[in-house]
């Protein structure tokens, strides 16, 4: 009995080791390995750590975008804030913020980096009003354009990278940057009855 009982246990760890083997799995925790956080020398070419390291920051803050945006858009989504085109808005530009994320990942693949996601913080959960929500998406995406002017600029020796930040990133920036300060500038408009001008905007932003 024990000598079935040994050798099921050799057994059982040498599975485990093949699994360690062929899946890129530490032995006893299930974990992936670092091969996940190397380049791939197949395919990188003059691809900078720091670089690749900037994007990652970059890929990552998309990503708290997106969460942020979420936690806004299911805030006007409930009964008693009733305000949904400040839901469809919002909810448009989490989708929009991970979409770039995707984008950002997809291409450190091409360029043969790593990919290294960090964890996420719980958003606000409490916007109050639209006007509130809107100055913190405007100052967000200031900051999430400042980052990116600083990707580029760290990429100034890559070419490839640079053109990809220009096309993908920066001219779409610098217009939800005036498009969320000119909601911002309505809203504040409406002094004496902002209950009025809030409506309003939800519905131009529901149509």
């Amino acid at each position: 009995m024990k000598t079935v009982l040994l050798s099921s246990i050799v057994i059982a760890c040498t599975l485990l080791g093949a699994r360690a083997f062929f899946y890129g799995e530490e032995e006893g925790n299930g974990v992936g390995t670092q091969k996940g956080q190397q380049e791939v020398p197949l395919v990188s070419q003059n691809f900078a750590t720091k670089v690749i390291n900037e994007l990652n920051d970059r890929l990552n803050g998309s990503l708290v975008a997106s969460y942020v945006y979420l936690s806004m858009a299911y805030w006007f989504d409930r009964a008693d804030m009733a305000l949904p085109g400040f839901h469809k808005y919002f909810l448009a530009a989490s989708h929009k913020a991970r979409n770039e994320a995707e984008a950002i990942m997809k291409y450190i693949n091409r360029r043969g980096g790593y990919i290294r996601l960090k964890n996420l913080k719980s958003p606000i959960t409490v916007w109050r009003d639209g006007l509130k929500a809107m100055e913190y998406a405007l100052g967000m995406e200031k900051d999430l354009n400042k980052n990116m002017l600083k990707t580029h600029t760290v990429a100034s020796n890559d070419p490839h990278v640079t053109h990809f930040l220009e096309d993908r990133f920066l001219e779409t920036k610098v217009d939800v940057i005036k498009e969320l300060g000119e909601y911002v500038t309505r809203l504040k408009s409406f002094t004496k009855d902002y209950s009025l001008g809030e409506y309003i905007l939800d519905k131009d932003l529901h149509d």
